[in-house]
């Protein structure tokens, strides 16, 4: 069956056939989240922030099958094939105006409890969908300017199915022209009694009516107009089952990635907003203990105490959202599966920020146990944290610990449905080794702050206190020794560093557990003097 479609080189240098499969993809996926909106949003119970976060997902693939369609329209030169497409963007053009619809509902909502849940009464809610006819020139202006001549193009008026509502997105299939008769050979579909779609082939015409052949070989005749139908949008003409399966894995892995970037990120903003800002603030000062006029106590945190709980968390959450907006804006493009790894190729060197935050996190932990005990402010924020549905702190501080194992987790899966052939694979597997070294050189960082961990610990442990941390010295080794003279042994104690031995031995006078120094030997040939 020869195609109508032009074999041509589309926009961009991606085929027309791959540009129309991505537009049925992500059609697909805004459906789904489409879906997941209507369903918060007909709760008994809405919540803004699920609801917003929905609507979002379905709008930025419903912009992006849009995009993909109009740049196919002007290469599609058969007429069953491009009425199917002017009228799956009259839908996705609908559908993308009652998203809009539902982001300013969750605004709206979002305002009236302070971003809690939302009781609804059935009268309340709103009809988002727009009726069929509405005028969608507005929306022109958002897309490309290179497709205003395929805006143009399009006919609205040739829309087959109206019955498109408020509500989920259904798998409806557009009627053909009824002007127009299938010929002897072609595939269609045929409505049963019982509403269902049936295959079959056009045997012969009889005036105005269809003689077709079902799969079992059984025939009827004088099948009315109204009855018979174009096959599915999966036709060969369209697009190929296997790449539109392929395909449609990686974008779903990539959708999985950007909704789980989006809530790390509000875990963050959390994090900062009703904590990090609360405990930092140095207005919160005050308090009188015993009914004394002159004694103060400090609710919240210095400038330093709170850069040794908190690290450089303002840097990482600013980064962040800074990597979500780019993977946002690759999503949005054509070529996303390209560009999204693009995105964490370029950003993986930044990552290395999160290893100041890491190496101090027991640290940071430890500090809080004990400021909870003198500072009240974490008592409150804990609190209004609470009353908001806010993750408590401990919870929140713990997930950077864990997220660059879930960038790898997710550029793995990314390569997983990636074939060698496309695109993206050398771009992906780019990402991956770049990502191990960052989890590398956190590892690093993380075994020199426990080694001059231990070093402080074994300065302390020597009277008088030894200066033994250096950025180039590691411990190695503590163990026992016996010197023996004549017949009498003496029990020592040897430390071993990558440069450095000393000798050492218990202090009889001194606290227990006290140690003196008895002699060192310089280890030139096995690392820097210190």
């Amino acid at each position: 069956m020869s195609s109508g479609i032009s074999k041509r080189p589309a926009a961009r240098g991606i085929d027309v056939r791959e540009q129309i499969n991505q537009g049925f993809v992500r059609s697909e996926l805004g459906s789904a989240a489409d879906a997941k909106a209507d369903s918060v949003y007909q709760s008994a119970e809405v919540s803004p922030a699920l609801l917003r976060r929905h609507a979002s997902a379905a709008e930025l693939n419903y912009m992006a099958a849009i995009s993909c369609f109009l740049r196919a329209l002007p290469s599609i030169k058969d007429t069953r094939s491009l009425r199917l497409i002017k009228t799956e963007v009259n839908r996705l053009l609908r559908r993308l105006e009652g998203m809009r619809a539902l982001l300013r509902e969750a605004d709206r909502l979002d305002a009236i409890n302070n971003g809690n849940p939302v009781a609804l009464e059935p009268w309340e809610r709103i009809d988002y969908c727009p009726e069929e006819g509405f005028d969608w020139q507005h929306l022109v202006q958002e897309f490309d300017d290179d497709l205003e001549d395929a805006f143009n193009k399009l006919s609205l008026d040739d829309n087959a199915d109206g019955s498109d509502q408020a509500g989920p997105v259904q798998d409806k299939r557009p009627l053909v022209d009824q002007s127009a008769m299938f010929q002897p050979g072609t595939p269609v579909e045929v409505k049963m009694r019982n509403g269902s779609w049936e295959p079959a082939e056009v045997v012969s015409l009889d005036r105005n009516t269809y003689n077709v052949r079902f799969p079992d070989n059984t025939e009827e005749q004088g099948v009315a107009e109204e009855r018979v139908r174009a096959r599915q949008v999966q036709d060969e003409r369209v697009v190929d089952s296997l790449e539109h399966s392929e395909h449609l894995q990686r974008m779903e892995v990539m959708s999985e990635i950007i909704e789980s970037e989006r809530q790390y990120n509000l875990d963050l903003q959390n994090l900062d907003e009703h904590f990090i800002r609360v405990l930092r603030n140095p207005s919160h000062w005050g308090g009188q203990k015993d009914g004394s006029e002159t004694w103060f106590s400090q609710r919240t945190l210095d400038e330093e105490e709170g850069k040794q709980v908190f690290a450089n968390m303002p840097d990482i959450i600013e980064m962040n959202r800074s990597f979500l907006s780019a993977l946002e804006a690759a999503f949005a493009k054509m070529e996303c599966d390209q560009s999204l790894a693009t995105v964490f190729l370029d950003f993986a060197p930044r990552f290395k920020l999160y290893s100041e935050y890491i190496v101090q996190f027991e640290e940071s932990q430890r500090l809080i146990a004990k400021f909870r005990k003198e500072r009240s402010g974490f008592e409150s924020a804990d609190k209004l944290a609470a009353a908001l549905n806010v993750p408590p702190l401990a919870e929140l501080m713990k997930k950077p610990v864990n997220r660059i194992k879930t960038y790898m987790s997710q550029l793995q899966r990314l390569n997983e449905r990636t074939p060698a052939a496309h695109q993206s694979f050398d771009a992906t597997k780019s990402a991956i080794v770049e990502f191990r070294k960052v989890q590398i050189f956190m590892a690093q960082a993380i075994h020199v702050r426990e080694n001059q961990a231990q070093l402080h610990h074994i300065e302390a442990s020597f009277s008088p206190s030894l200066k033994l941390a250096s950025p180039s010295r590691f411990f190695i080794h503590r163990g026992q020794l016996a010197r023996i003279e004549d017949r009498n042994g003496k029990d020592r104690l040897i430390f071993l560093f990558n440069d450095l031995v000393i000798c050492a031995k218990a202090s009889r006078w001194l606290a227990p557990g006290s140690l003196r120094e008895k002699g060192r030997l310089q280890l030139g040939s096995y690392g820097a003097a210190p």
